[in-house]
């Protein structure tokens, strides 16, 4: 004896011949955007695991003295981890509960001001908390990919963001055509 799964799913026979009718492809349509999209929030952060993994931790003095200031200048008072990338070509910020400022290996070559003006721009963005401000956009845009206009917003809240820690650095007293070089 077979089992009729269409009965067993759609004792009603709702669905037509085919199993979907027309709101049911919509909401598949639907759940496979939101997949992707949600797909590649994940890809991201699964990088972001990787280049923790890969990084090592910068525990010399004149940066932690640097990384304190920049801190109580900004008046950030939870720890902050800063970490050498190999594979990183620009410094970055990522972790919501605990904080990373990623820089590249290159920094070691910065100059003081250098130093100062990168640092002071990383930690802006976890004074604003603007991971987290990103996880919740990404969310927004996995339940609302069909709309372009939520990407366009997504794109503009990324741009004022660094425009906004670009501002940070400057009222900090960082020279404008320094910070432009």
């Amino acid at each position: 004896r077979t089992i009729n799964t269409r009965r067993l799913f759609d004792p009603e026979g709702a669905l037509g011949a085919t199993g979907l009718d027309g709101l049911g492809w919509v909401a598949l349509a639907w759940l496979a955007g939101a997949l992707l999209v949600l797909g590649r929030l994940l890809l991201g952060m699964s990088w972001g695991r990787w280049m923790s993994k890969t990084a090592q931790p910068i525990d010399e003095p004149a940066w932690s003295r640097l990384l304190s200031e920049c801190r109580a200048q900004l008046g950030i008072a939870r720890p902050v981890a800063l970490w050498r990338g190999f594979h990183s070509t620009t410094p970055m910020t990522w972790g919501i509960v605990r904080p990373v400022v990623l820089l590249p290996h290159e920094a070691e070559g910065w100059s003081a001001e250098m130093r100062r003006v990168v640092l002071t721009h990383e930690l802006a963005h976890i004074k604003r908390k603007d991971t987290l401000i990103q996880l919740v956009t990404q969310c927004a845009c996995a339940l609302l990919w069909f709309n372009p206009l939520i990407w366009l917003a997504a794109r503009r809240l990324r741009v004022e963001r660094e425009h906004a820690c670009d501002d940070c650095v400057l009222t900090s007293g960082a020279r404008a055509s320094e910070y432009a070089k």
